[in-house]
């Protein structure tokens, strides 16, 4: 792949060998990973890393993952699914503050943009997002909190929305359910459904976020 435009390199003709890793215990920017798998399949017409498999947070996450280049039309496609009984622990993990904790959490992750790996950028790649958090508490919401539920890190959006809720839950809120769906088109995060669902309140949000300019286009509900 060349790096500067994306298209294929039509005389590249070399393969890589098939891998096939498996490692324990490792540490990536002091993040200690419990464990890691997963294998490469190259060929003319596909690269593929399969059978992605990884556990991290003292057994607080798992993460499944597969991905996909094809050569043929220069194209990338990665899937993957998280699941965690123990939220804080996850948070902890990816380095947010504390404050934010759940019983279980699901996010599905689609994605598909051209190039591959290396040319991956949130203003040319399509896909969706789909998450669900469930039985936990929210002392203060914070940016963390956005990345954690699949915001794609927007930092003004996620002080709208730091904004919008903090008036409603104060500190210390208890939610059931935590669930949304989100899309992304070429730089625009479409977020067709977020919910919060808690004892006192139902919040929702609904609306598009731009990411290139930071410009919003939402509406919101508290009941």
């Amino acid at each position: 792949i060349k790096q500067n435009n994306c298209e294929i390199d039509n005389n590249k003709e070399s393969l890589l060998p098939d891998i096939q890793f498996t490692g324990r215990n490792l540490k990536i920017d002091n993040r200690k990973i419990d464990s890691v798998s997963f294998k490469v399949i190259d060929s003319t017409e596909k690269l593929k890393i399969e059978n992605i498999n990884g556990s991290f947070g003292a057994g607080a996450g798992t993460l499944t993952a597969n991905y996909q280049f094809d050569k043929k039309t220069s194209k990338s496609s990665f899937k993957t699914q998280l699941i965690s009984q123990n939220v804080a622990a996850v948070t902890e993990f990816i380095k947010l503050q504390k404050g934010f904790t759940g019983n279980s959490g699901h996010v599905d992750i689609q994605l598909t943009w051209l190039g591959g790996l290396d040319c991956f950028s949130t203003e040319k790649t399509e896909g969706n997002i789909r998450f669900t958090l469930k039985e936990g508490s929210i002392e203060d919401v914070e940016p963390g909190l956005a990345r954690l539920i699949g915001l794609l890190s927007i930092e003004s959006l996620v002080r709208r929305l730091q904004l919008d809720l903090k008036d409603v839950t104060n500190k210390g809120m208890v939610y059931d359910e935590i669930k949304g769906k989100a899309d992304l088109k070429k730089g625009v995060v479409i977020i067709e459904d977020f919910k919060i669902k808690a004892p006192s309140a139902i919040g929702e949000i609904k609306g598009k976020a731009n990411i290139s300019n930071q410009t919003f286009d939402l509406v919101a509900n508290i009941t």
